[in-house]
């Protein structure tokens, strides 16, 4: 994991991952959304590192395809503001981390703001012992561009 990154994701501030592709368009059509996000990250001053994320998606038909898209990690952003950019750019879920979780919650009509997976730092039986870094892995494939400051 890029060091920088690496540096960021375990502070004490939140981030989001966030995407604005969607598997069914083009990519020409995920490359103009993924041009929209930025701009809005622009325009509400916000840090961010642009990432590329990969991860299995089930369709509607229940057939199953990798995909690969390019996503923001913005930082020192609240959970409303991050369930809004995942609703707003028709995602079904972000990866959110505050002081104390990270969470892997769903942002699509029918359940914004649902947890779909979430751990605990403070779990003192160790339970959900896991490591950032971890679960940072387990969606993100490279490192785009260093940090960008809104």
């Amino acid at each position: 994991m890029n060091k920088t990154v690496q540096q960021h994701i375990e502070d004490d501030k939140s981030f989001v991952i966030v995407s604005a592709s969607i598997p069914e368009n083009t990519a020409r059509e995920n490359a103009s959304d993924f041009i929209d996000l930025v701009d809005v990250a622009d325009e509400y001053n916000h840090k961010y590192i642009e990432l590329r994320k990969g991860y299995t998606e089930t369709l509607a038909d229940g057939s199953k395809i990798e995909f690969t898209t390019d996503a923001l990690l913005i930082y020192e952003i609240d959970r409303a503001e991050a369930l809004l950019f995942g609703h707003v750019f028709n995602q079904r879920s972000i990866i959110y981390k505050d002081t104390e979780t990270i969470s892997h919650i769903l942002t699509n009509n029918d359940f914004v703001g649902k947890i779909d997976i979430e751990f605990r730092f403070d779990d003192d039986d160790g339970d959900n012992t896991f490591s950032i870094g971890d679960i940072f892995n387990s969606y993100v494939v490279s490192v785009k561009k260093g940090l960008k400051r809104g």
